[in-house]
Formats: structure tokens, sequence, C-alpha cells
């Protein structure tokens, strides 16, 4: 006559130990409960990026005189700051932008702190650069998109694009709107050669 071996390991103990097994149940069961309600749930979560953007608006100024200028007295001022990852830098006609990479374990607040202050340091900006601006790096979500379309020339699409966007911000409920795919006004200034010769201008000196 054989005998039925008895089970081994921990699913063997759980086997001849029914109250065990029902106490881990109900645990599992009850901490499913418990995290179900305390949990934060989120089907867009929030991203927080490790960046510290400078911008500095130089009105008039070209990519080069942004650079020289701007840029590079920025890099130069924030490279020291410990916590600093990278340092990455555009120069673009009227106003240069420089991102701070944050490392791993720094607090972002306090990498903000100490760019603003090494910022605000520089003293040798030209005198047509704007106060510098300095931010952290936001990621926004869209809710709603608002398509327009219609028998409408650009400029005045545009400027109902606009009203419209007006109207959204307006709303409490809504922190931010952007307007899409609309080129910017220009103002378009044309003199006549003969007009210049007749004041002894250049096109330039107007």
């Amino acid at each position: 006559m054989s005998s039925t071996p008895e089970p081994r390991g921990l699913i063997g103990w759980f086997a001849t130990n029914h109250v065990a097994a029902n106490l881990l149940m109900i645990f599992i069961v009850a901490a499913g409960l418990f995290a179900l309600v305390t949990v934060k749930k989120e089907s867009f979560p929030n991203i927080e990026f490790d960046y510290v953007q400078v911008m500095v608006p130089y009105p008039g100024a070209g990519p080069e005189e942004v650079e020289e200028g701007i840029v590079i007295k920025v890099e130069e001022a924030v490279d020291g700051i410990e916590g600093v990852k990278e340092v990455r830098s555009v120069a673009r006609e009227g106003s240069g932008l420089v991102t701070v990479e944050v490392k791993q374990g720094y607090d972002i607040g306090d990498i903000t702190d100490e760019v603003k202050l090494a910022v605000d340091g520089i003293n040798t900006f030209p005198l047509d650069a704007e106060r510098p601006i300095i931010s952290k790096l936001k990621f926004t979500r869209g809710a709603l998109t608002v398509q327009l379309s219609g028998d409408l020339d650009e400029a005045t699409m545009k400027s109902l694009a606009d009203d419209i966007r007006d109207e959204i911000t307006s709303l409490p409920e809504v922190s931010v709107a952007e307007v899409w795919g609309g080129r910017p006004f220009e103002i378009s200034v044309e003199i006549s050669d003969l007009t210049l010769r007749q004041y002894g201008l250049t096109l330039a000196q107007v």
C-alpha cells in the first residue's frame, strides 16, 4: 500500500495551514482595497523636467551679437554651479536661450535659485538687452483642440483665432491657450529710391 507524499515548500506549508492561507488572502484583499482608495490615479500624470531655462531678450540684435553679448556670458555664469549636468544654448535674432540640465538627486528649486543669482550677477550685458527671464521647464498637456475653417483671408482668420483664444483663456478652468498655424503679422515699409534721394537718406538710416 503506497502512501501519499506530504507537500513540501512554501505552497505545501500553506496547503497544510489553512488559517495562515486565509489570513494572507484577507491581508492581500485589504491592501488592494486600501490602495484603491488612497493611491492617486491620473490618466495624464504631471511630468516635471529637471531643466532650468534662461531667456534674455535682445531686441534688434543678430544671432552673432546675441551669442557674444548674452549666451556666452550666461553659459560661463551657470557652468560652475554644483548640480548642473549640461548647458545647451540657442542664439537667435532678438534673443538668447540657455537651457540648464540638472543632475539627478539635486532639487530643481535650489538649482533655479542658484542660476538666478548667477545670472543676476552678470553686469556686462549689452545696454539694449532686457531683463533675463528664468524659469523651470514645464510640461503642458492639451485638453481640447479647436479648429477654424472658412472662406476668410489669412489676416482675418488669424484675428478671429486670437479673439477665440482670448475668450478661452478668460475661462477660470483654463490656464493657457495657444494659436497654431498662423503666421505672425508684419509691417512692411516700402520707400522709393526717388524719395530717399530727395531727402538724402539711405534705407538703413530710415
